[in-house]
């Protein structure tokens, strides 16, 4: 999601052949998107990368691997919430541990659809134009100008989504300066 910019649903239901891996793209088929229109994303390095370490245990990228259904059905990863709850407990910690216990009340209340956000803002702050963030976003377009303008910007959200792509993957490694804090997996 942070990667991307896209929808909870969208990424977490992402499937392996949405994605053409020779292209670095993600193609989103209209049923599956909130603006009722087939949607394209470019695939900067780092979101490859993420999809490269999923394990291919079923139609679905992000999955458990086990079934939902009475039918056996593959389902895509749920427990958003669980999930949620475990990231925020594991950053508190972290936080509590480096930082001291005041550091605790910096940590803002977030939700998942704040990584959307985060996306864009950055986009933002390293010159990504509107239209373009929009286009990434997959949002409508009020203005008249929208009816004339048909171009769609893959160029354009390609550059946009890499320069993210290279920002995030610097934050993530430490090069990025900042206050991103590592947090260790369950495994270690």
């Amino acid at each position: 999601m942070l990667a991307t910019g896209q929808r909870r649903s969208e990424a977490g239901e992402m499937t392996w052949v949405e994605i053409n891996r020779a292209q670095r793209l993600w193609t989103l088929p209209r049923e599956r998107t909130k603006a009722d229109r087939a949607h394209e994303i470019p695939l900067s390095d780092l979101a490859l990368s993420i999809i490269d370490e999923c394990p291919r245990l079923n139609e679905f990228i992000f999955s458990t691997g086990r079934s939902a259904t009475a039918t056996g059905a593959a389902t895509p990863i749920s427990g958003w919430s669980k999930a949620k709850v475990a990231l925020d407990k594991l950053a508190a910690e972290k936080v509590k541990v480096d930082y001291g216990e005041d550091a605790l009340s910096k940590i803002g209340v977030w939700r998942l659809h704040d990584l959307r956000r985060t996306c864009a803002t950055n986009m933002a702050r390293l010159g990504v134009d509107r239209v373009v963030i929009g286009k990434v976003l997959n949002h409508a377009e009020n203005e008249v100008t929208a009816v004339y303008d048909r171009h769609q910007y893959d160029r354009e959200k390609r550059r946009a989504l890499d320069l993210w792509g290279e920002r995030l993957a610097a934050i993530v490694d430490g090069a990025g300066g900042g206050n991103i804090v590592s947090l260790a997996t369950a495994s270690g």
